[in-house]
């Protein structure tokens, strides 16, 4: 049995067709809204470096840069525990401390995935008690420019 006639079918079709253009369009078109420009053509891609650098807040207030991305914590009945970044975030990319390195798909980009890391990992390690605010210090030069420093921290 035919649920639709010839016409109709063609109809639906081409509309279907123009809704599918008319998409492609508004994603390419709003491609720089992105941070990572998805959708959008780059002939030339970004020569951008970033440098990152792990800081945790401990009980008393002090802020410790975390070497390695591993650091040791109480949970809340006082056993201590290896926490370790790498066992959260599994994208090599963004579990390498204290160098410099590519910012692979622009500096925004890897700024935006950096910070959602911390958020997973801030949010996703149970056994740390200690632990009140985990931070990331972002150096990047965009393109041969000035470095800035971005500071993102996440209270747990």
């Amino acid at each position: 049995m035919r649920y639709f006639s010839g016409r109709m079918w063609d109809g639906a079709k081409a509309t279907f067709a123009a809704a599918w253009v008319a998409l492609q369009g508004v994603l390419i078109a709003t491609a720089g809204d992105r941070p990572d420009a998805a959708f959008g053509f780059r002939m030339f891609s970004e020569s951008s470096t970033i440098e990152v650098h792990l800081f945790r807040e401990t009980p008393d207030g002090a802020r410790v840069e975390v070497d390695g991305g591993e650091w040791v914590a109480k949970d809340r009945d006082g056993a201590s525990h290896r926490i370790s970044w790498s066992s959260q975030v599994k994208e090599p990319n963004l579990t390498v401390f204290g160098v410099t390195m590519h910012a692979s798909y622009g500096a925004a980009a890897q700024v935006q995935r950096w910070s959602a890391a911390l958020d997973y990992v801030a949010h996703h390690i149970p056994e740390d008690a200690e632990t009140r605010a985990l931070e990331l210090e972002l150096s990047v030069r965009h393109n041969g420019h000035p470095k800035t420093v971005t500071r993102v921290q996440v209270r747990r």
